[in-house]
């Protein structure tokens, strides 16, 4: 079966660990995954959902001492 391309508010939720809500005060800030508005629905395309937590590691110590 193919992924899904777009995903709910809810399903990116449970994609990333994000709470739903702070998805909704992220996308009101125009910050976080970038999203489709589809009349009151908020869309996000899966790739983009994947790039955003690609690009947005958390840095440890030992990421940091590398030469």
């Amino acid at each position: 079966m193919t992924e899904k391309k777009f995903l709910t508010t809810k399903e990116v939720a449970d994609r990333t660990g994000i709470p739903a809500g702070t998805l909704n005060n992220l996308a009101w800030k125009k910050e976080g995954p970038p999203f489709f508005k589809v009349g009151r629905k908020r869309i996000y395309e899966a790739a983009a959902v994947d790039d955003f937590i690609k690009a947005n590691p958390v840095l440890t110590s030992d990421t940091l001492h590398q030469n």
